[in-house]
């Protein structure tokens, strides 16, 4: 029997792009005919000489045969079963890396089929598998999709007065939080679809109270399981008070942290006692210097506005200050009442007074008005950057692309579904050593997806792209533009091209906007 010679290029082309971006090492094939296994595997090992590339003729998938065919094999794998075959039997529709004691102690990174009249089915076929989808976005792209970790470090000093991020202030179980999350790391390497990260993040909590050796840790971890973007962004979250310069210094020389986000909140004594931190102005304004002085060129700090202690002169003077000191992005954010805060707690008791919604607008307008002046870019509603300045980290966040969140509370996503890790750091233990999983997940209906796009896009400056609402089907379309046209005629929203951005007045309702524009 013929190979077919264009189908083959097609098969091929597939392989080759799984070979580059995930770096496999075995293939694990049902083909029938000799021939074309012999050439599978001639091809792929002259394109990749510094593999090993071995494939097995089966007839029929069973796992016997695949647990017996790899009994001296560790290394990760990919399988190309049959498809008919899978569809034939629903138990084999679980991926295998949740299925090992069923096929012995091999990891099995990915299933997926290369024949090309049926690949393209797969999205809607196989909508339960994690890694597959990604597999299939990365083939799709002509290169593999940018993609994060974010590590969330859950202890904090203290608890600040608004704060309801998940963290303890019981520092005596560090240690061993952290060494349960390296383990969580590496048992949750594969489910990013590609192998080069464009960023790492490290959020909580206080990221800041790590040593370096902590951090490198991390670090070294993640160099083993993905190779890094040249231009790799490497953030940590710091409190002012932890920011010595011998800190500084060693954070800058032993490891690759090459962006600090600093929690500054406020440089008043006033708002920063209101809000519960724990450092001053002046250790806030010593950090900054020092930092520059260390080397660190990307630099973030945080503000909060519409506290009542923030008087309109007092939020232009904190604006003002950033300016004068020539930090290159600001991340500036209303101060929001959680129930399960201190701040929550007063102001229900009455204890603390809760300044009028029209303050935290009219601030905002200020500081609108401040960025445009100064030269900065509001490329979300609450980022703004000078020049070459964009947070790598929200940029990927707000445009859906697929990040690992390791920790206690921490979020990832896959360009499909959500998981969350459980948020106590006890419970986060026991999950991991009695073997269970930490996360819970979501996969998101098309409805769900339509909400999704609309929520994080129309934060940016570059807004909601019609064809990616068209990707999710006509229905979706037709309900856009029917509730985009009176949001565009009340100048909330405007058009640009083929893309929908909020307008500097709609900036100020985003919330009302996408409320409009949801399914």
């Amino acid at each position: 029997m013929e190979v077919d010679q264009q189908k083959w290029a097609e098969e091929i082309s597939l392989l080759q792009k799984v070979f580059r971006y995930h770096q496999f090492r075995l293939v694990f094939a049902e083909y029938r005919l000799p021939q074309i296994l012999e050439k599978l595997e001639t091809e792929l090992q002259e394109k990749f000489p510094e593999r090993t590339v071995t494939s097995f003729p089966v007839d029929g998938l069973t796992y016997g045969q695949i647990s017996k065919a790899l009994d001296n094999f560790t290394d990760e794998i990919i399988i190309i079963p049959d498809f008919d075959y899978i569809l034939k039997h629903d138990h084999l529709r679980v991926p295998f890396n949740q299925s090992r004691d069923r096929v012995g102690q091999h990891e099995y990174a990915l299933i997926c089929c290369i024949h090309t009249d049926i690949f393209h089915k797969l999205p809607r076929l196989l909508a339960d598998w994690w890694s597959v989808r990604d597999l299939i976005l990365d083939l799709q792209s002509p290169s593999p999709p940018p993609q994060g970790l974010y590590i969330h470090i859950p202890f904090c000093r203290k608890a600040c007065h608004y704060c309801d991020f998940h963290f303890s202030t019981v520092l005596k179980y560090k240690e061993e939080v952290l060494r349960a999350m390296l383990s969580e790391l590496h048992l949750r390497k594969r489910e990013l679809p590609g192998r080069s990260l464009r960023s790492i993040y490290f959020g909580g909590g206080t990221p800041s109270l790590l040593s370096t050796d902590e951090i490198k840790r991390f670090l070294e971890k993640a160099a083993q399981y993905w190779s890094w973007d040249a231009e790799i962004e490497i953030t940590l979250e710091a409190n002012p008070d932890d920011l010595s310069a011998g800190y500084l210094r060693a954070l800058r020389r032993e490891t690759p942290v090459n962006r600090l986000s600093i929690g500054v909140q406020s440089f008043w004594e006033e708002d920063l006692r209101y809000m519960g931190r724990i450092h001053s102005a002046e250790q806030a304004l010593n950090a900054i210097r020092e930092a520059r002085h260390a080397g660190f060129e990307r630099l973030s700090i945080d503000l909060i506005f519409g506290a009542p202690t923030t008087g309109n002169e007092q939020w232009l003077a904190n604006l003002n200050r950033a300016a004068e000191l020539q930090i290159p992005h600001l991340s500036c954010y209303a101060l929001t009442v959680e129930d399960k805060t201190a701040l929550g707690y007063r102001v229900r008791k009455g204890i603390t007074p809760l300044p009028p919604e029209s303050k935290a607008a009219e601030q905002f307008e200020m500081l609108m008005a401040f960025a445009e002046r100064q030269g900065y870019e509001q490329y979300e509603l609450s980022n703004f950057a000078r020049p070459g300045q964009r947070a790598i980290h929200n940029s990927l966040y707000w445009q859906g692309a697929p990040y690992l969140g390791i920790g206690p509370s921490a979020h990832s996503y896959n360009g499909s579904c959500r998981r969350w890790n459980v948020a106590g750091n006890g419970l986060y233990l026991r999950r991991l050593q009695e073997g269970k999983p930490t996360w819970e997940e979501e996969c998101l209906t098309t409805p769900q997806r339509y909400n999704e796009l609309i929520l994080t896009r129309l934060r940016t400056i570059e807004g909601i792209a019609l064809p990616d609402i068209q990707m999710l089907g006509a229905t979706y379309k037709t309900h856009f533009l029917k509730n985009a046209r009176p949001l565009m005629q009340q100048e909330l929203l405007q058009q640009k091209e083929d893309h929908y951005i909020l307008t500097r007045k709609g900036r100020l309702l985003a919330d009302f906007v996408a409320r409009e524009l949801f399914w």
